[in-house]
């Protein structure tokens, strides 16, 4: 036993070593490439193959991390993490990584979902390898036309259950006991993999206070499940990582002074952005131009929809010419619906005739690029209006007669923000008047609701309702017919001393010395 742990842990110095004197090169034939797959003016052919390179050298890149990572697991000294986030949001990014692959095996990926299961508490980082591991196995081991399910129990102990389920060949039942054991591969067709993955895992789930397992019923169905904590006093302090990734329903309101560049709120590289293109070259080797952001794909705009709606992206880049639904039309009910109306829109076309440019701009694009772009101009065009939507958060934030008019927005944003404004003013004096309520009179669910004022304002609901009050007790403290308390009153302030605290940290000084200046 003892001889057979040395030979163990002599493999994983060498391959950590190995994987050491690989990530240099690897760097190295990675930057030129994703330079040259940047660079317009390429054949398809030319496209195909960078991208060929480019995602090859990163699955190696993941390969030799993996290793890296899986000798710190086994020595003991890969640290937690943890911090709140939801548990639904991480799987799904999850699965996102694999749809295209699923269906180009015509594999369906089923995500078995439980409604508003809360803010979880866990090492992201953990999971997210562990998940990936697993559906990657899954889909190597599951056959063309097959299916793989994903569900999530919360107990109640605050212990998840994350399944994931394939069908295929399965394994037999007494190599069970062996698939999570370092180095060791199933002798089935497809397993092509390093041995560490499953054993990789186990140790990671094992460092995460939980525990995996598998059953498996030989030529019908393999399931994989995780057991591990998600409640914050399962781990101590030094497990905690202190995090800026907040949620609206846990976290107490935090407003920014007006005089404060806003900037630092936009996290550029958090940006979503939405890819709408049925040609695969052209789809990949433009989620490689915009690798800064967080992409998504789609193939039409039947899809594309689909994706607005669950994601609402940052920014879209779309097509015109597809099948199922063309661009123009995808645009157009983009920019109709009141939850995606406010996202900018790009329509790319081989079409020059000025015809289509009119149909592209009354669909409510945002701009109208002819192929073949020049890829700088086209990042340049992202970036621009992404800017224009960063100024007009800081703009409605920072001034106090913002008008609505002057802001450049389409009248779907327009319209949405006359009835929100409306329906705050009405209720200004009304202590309880809440989120709940706005989202019923806008005619949104809350979870829609957030999102769309986190992407136009970079705010959240409660945040916003507490910015209007604030303006409205401004023009009232200004008319000079009301004292403090009765201006905090009229705004729906319980109490005088927290609206004294709130508008000193919205406008930068107490009430007095703001009519007095």
């Amino acid at each position: 036993k003892k001889r057979t742990q040395q030979t163990i842990q002599s493999k994983l110095r060498f391959f950590t070593n190995i994987s050491h004197e690989f990530r240099t090169p690897l760097t190295l034939i990675t930057a030129p490439i994703e330079r040259l797959s940047a660079m317009p003016d390429y054949s398809e052919e030319q496209n195909y193959l960078f991208s060929l390179i480019g995602n090859n050298v990163k699955r190696l890149l993941f390969l030799v991390n993996e290793l890296m990572d899986f000798r710190k697991a086994e020595q003991g000294i890969y640290k937690l993490n943890v911090s709140g986030y939801h548990i639904n949001e991480l799987i799904e990014d999850s699965i996102d990584c694999f749809i295209e692959k699923a269906k180009e095996k015509d594999i369906q990926i089923v995500f078995n979902k439980p409604e508003k299961p809360g803010l979880s508490w866990f090492d992201k980082n953990i999971i997210d390898k562990v998940l990936f591991n697993l559906l990657s196995n899954a889909l190597k081991f599951t056959q063309r036309g097959g299916k793989i399910s994903v569900s999530v129990l919360l107990d109640a102990n605050n212990i998840a259950q994350v399944s994931i389920q394939n069908t295929g060949k399965g394994i037999p039942k007494k190599k069970i006991k062996d698939i999570f054991s370092r180095f060791y591969q199933l002798d089935m067709e497809g397993n092509s993999g390093t041995g560490i993955g499953l054993a990789f895992s186990k140790r990671l789930i094992e460092t995460h206070k939980g525990a995996i397992s598998a059953k498996s019923v030989p030529g019908k169905i393999t399931t994989f499940s995780i057991h591990f904590p998600v409640a914050k006093s399962f781990y101590n302090e030094n497990e905690l990582l202190q995090t800026e990734k907040q949620f609206a329903d846990e976290t107490p309101f935090k407003l920014e002074s007006a005089t404060n560049n806003l900037s630092h709120v936009v996290d550029r590289s958090a940006k979503k952005l939405l890819i709408v293109e049925d040609n695969d070259e052209l789809r990949n080797y433009l989620r490689l131009t915009f690798r800064e952001f967080h992409v998504l794909t789609a193939t039409d705009g039947k899809e594309a929809l689909a994706m607005v709606n669950k994601h609402l992206p940052d920014i879209i880049i779309s097509d015109i010419m597809m099948p199922v639904m063309d661009g123009v039309e995808m645009c157009a009910i983009v920019k109709n619906q009141m939850l995606s109306s406010h996202i900018p829109v790009i329509l790319l076309t081989a079409k020059a005739n000025i015809q289509y440019k009119i149909k592209g701009v009354d669909s409510g694009a945002d701009a109208y690029i002819e192929k073949p772009f020049n890829t700088d101009y086209l990042i340049a065009v992202v970036k621009n209006l992404l800017n224009q939507r960063d100024k007009l958060r800081q703009k409605y934030v920072g001034e106090t007669d913002f008008n609505i008019e002057d802001a450049g927005l389409n009248k779907s944003d327009q319209l949405f923000i006359e009835k929100t404004k409306k329906f705050i003013d009405q209720n200004i004096s009304n202590p309880h008047f809440s989120v709940e309520k706005l989202s019923s009179d806008l005619g949104m669910s809350r979870s829609q609701l957030f999102r769309k004022f986190n992407v136009l304002f970079n705010l959240k609901p409660n945040e916003l309702i507490r910015i209007e009050r604030l303006k409205t007790a401004r023009k009232l403290l200004l008319e000079k017919d009301y004292n403090v308390n009765e201006v905090a009153i009229m705004i729906g302030f319980n109490s005088s001393s927290y609206f004294i605290t709130s508008f000193k940290k919205y406008f930068g000084e107490t009430p007095s010395q703001y009519v007095q200046k």
